[in-house]
């Protein structure tokens, strides 16, 4: 997990549970975001589980970015969507403002699946799959980092690559932090 504060905010991020996500203990926080890959084999079982954890997590923002084990959502959308608990917002391709932060989300599962342009200011940038280059071994989108470079967020949060868990480093002026939890749910 990746805890940071940021416009007096706290807020934690989080991916690649892979269905161990009740191993995780998660300190209180105005924003908690999940990057995708809650499900380990992709059904609507895992993913009902992974959302009543979520639901009961004590944070006062909710954002769920689905991954690409996170199959409900590529193959059945709107059953996928009737699963989010009222008080988690689901994100892709899109911009939201939640108290003061604007956060864009685009669909990068690794890989952006359209191009998208964002015209804004943006505080916290979120995907799945990691920009090129970035903490990515190998496996980054080149669109994605193409987006970095043109919007400037202040925060690059994704996960998907299991070898740079928890890392970060400073690109231009955006701190890019790769949140991926195995690492961590293997030590538990």
């Amino acid at each position: 997990m990746h805890t940071f504060s940021y416009k007096g905010k706290q807020i934690t991020a989080i991916s690649d549970t892979h269905g161990k996500h009740g191993l995780l203990r998660l300190p209180p926080c105005d924003v908690l975001i999940h990057l995708g890959d809650a499900c380990d084999a992709g059904n609507d079982e895992e993913l009902r589980d992974f959302f009543a954890w979520f639901n009961m997590q004590n944070a006062q923002h909710k954002i769920f970015v689905a991954g690409n084990h996170d199959l409900p959502f590529d193959l059945f959308p709107e059953g996928a969507a009737k699963m989010l608990p009222e008080n988690v917002l689901f994100m892709e391709n899109s911009i939201v403002e939640i108290d003061d932060l604007v956060i864009a989300s685009v669909k990068a599962v690794p890989w952006m699946q359209e191009i998208v342009e964002i015209d804004e200011p943006v505080d916290l940038l979120l995907s799945h799959g990691a920009p090129l280059g970035i903490l990515d071994e190998g496996l980054g989108c080149p669109a994605l980092k193409s987006l970095i470079d043109k919007c400037r967020p202040k925060y690059a949060l994704f996960g998907h690559v299991h070898q740079a868990t928890y890392a970060s480093i400073r690109y231009n002026e955006t701190e890019c932090v790769n949140v991926c939890s195995c690492d961590l749910l293997r030590k538990s």
